[in-house]
C-alpha cells in the first residue's frame, strides 16, 4: 500500500518534469550564483584576515595576495594544476577578488575608523560581495 504513493510523489513531484523546469530556472540559477559569491567573499576575507593576523597590519602584499588566492573559487585545484589557469589570462574571478581585497585593504589601512569598528567593517565587507558579483 505504500509503494504507489511513494512511486507516484517520486515521479510526479521530487523529480517530475515541473521539479527539473524549477532547478534550470533563472530564479534558481541566481540564487546559486548569490550563494557562490557570497562563500566565496567569505572564504576570501578569512585568508585575508589569517595573513595579516600573522604578517601584521602593515604588510601591503601578504594579506592582498592570501585574500586573492583565497577568492579565487577553487580556481588552482587540484594542486597539480599549478599556475595552468592564470598562463593566457587572469580569469574574472580571480581580477575580482584581486581589486576587492586590494580595495579593502586600502580603506582599512587609509580610515582609521574601519579598523576598529567591527560593524563598519562587515559594512565594507557587504558592500565588496556585489562588487564581486
Amino acid at each position: 500500500p505504500v509503494d504507489r504513493p511513494a512511486w507516484w510523489l517520486q515521479r510526479n513531484i521530487f523529480f517530475g518534469q515541473q521539479w527539473a523546469d524549477f532547478l534550470r530556472s533563472p530564479l534558481v540559477a541566481a540564487i546559486v550564483a548569490t550563494g557562490f559569491e557570497i562563500i566565496r567573499c567569505l572564504v576570501m576575507f578569512i585568508w585575508y584576515e589569517k595573513a595579516l593576523a600573522i604578517l601584521g597590519p602593515s604588510k601591503l602584499v601578504g594579506p592582498v595576495i592570501c585574500g586573492t588566492i583565497g577568492g579565487a573559487g577553487g580556481l588552482f585545484l587540484p594542486w597539480n594544476k599549478g599556475l595552468e589557469p592564470i598562463q593566457i589570462k587572469s580569469p574574472w574571478n580571480l581580477t575580482s577578488a584581486f581589486f576587492c581585497v586590494a580595495a579593502f585593504h586600502y580603506m582599512r589601512l587609509s580610515f582609521p575608523a574601519l579598523q576598529p569598528n567591527c560593524e563598519t567593517v562587515l559594512l565594507a565587507r557587504a558592500g565588496l560581495v556585489f562588487f564581486m558579483i
